[in-house]
């Protein structure tokens, strides 16, 4: 067969095709009209759902720096009535901050702002809450596991070191083996079993530190603790 055949085939199948494609068309109007309805409705969604997030967080990191520069304020302020109110409209801010972009950055860094407030007022109770609810609320934010250790660090400093110790143990359950933070909470569990005379239970812990083979100032620590109860007869 020669090549203008071959081409004339060619032209003739890809007229026939034109023909079917427009019949179906012309058949089927109404739902390939739909179709086209309802693909040009998601691609318009997704982009006034992204011009609208973009919006949120632009907004959400505005209100932000207005909190970080009061806060810079509040932060060297020496008389203690101003300071009071100043921490008190920090507080309200921040708050207001969570609740309207719950979902942004801009809310969890304002949550450790607002603890900060707070352990400077000794209220470590509110600090301890305050970190617990960034835990709790972001759970996969690089700040949640910080923010544990700081509420068992409150909790501690407010006298409940039996919290403490929970919210230690609870961080030694959910992070990971390499997460920044969890050797100090080993070395701690076994502290404050230490401190509370359950001699065992710190060794135990401290055990668990040292097992782990890295080699850090917590680890090292660990060693001395263990050394020096077993030289007191506190542990065998």
């Amino acid at each position: 067969m020669s090549y203008m055949n071959l081409d004339k085939e060619s032209k003739a199948e890809k007229i026939k095709l034109s023909i079917r494609m427009n019949d179906f068309l012309r058949k089927n109007r109404k739902p390939v009209l739909a179709i086209f309805i309802v693909i040009i409705a998601a691609v318009l969604g997704l982009g006034i759902f992204t011009a609208i997030q973009q919006t949120v967080v632009s907004k959400a990191a505005g209100e932000y720096e207005s909190l970080v520069s009061l806060y810079e304020t509040w932060e060297s302020e020496t008389a203690e009535d101003v300071k009071l109110a100043k921490g008190n409209e920090l507080i309200t801010g921040i708050e207001n901050l969570s609740k309207k972009y719950k979902s942004s950055y801009s809310a969890q860094t304002a949550l450790v702002m607002k603890a900060e407030i707070l352990l400077a007022r000794k209220d470590y109770k509110g600090a301890e809450e305050t970190y617990l609810f960034l835990t709790q609320n972001y759970p996969k934010s690089h700040l949640a596991p910080t923010a544990l250790l700081n509420a068992a660090a409150q909790a501690e400093e407010g006298g409940n070191k039996e919290n403490a110790l929970k919210l230690l143990q609870k961080a030694e359950t959910e992070f990971k083996a390499d997460t920044i933070g969890l050797n100090r909470a080993l070395f701690n569990i076994g502290r404050i079993y230490e401190e509370m005379k359950q001699f065992e239970n710190a060794s135990s812990a401290y055990t668990k530190l040292i097992v782990k083979g890295i080699d850090d100032d917590w680890t090292k620590l660990a060693h001395d603790r263990i050394i020096y109860m077993k030289s007191s007869g506190l542990i065998k």
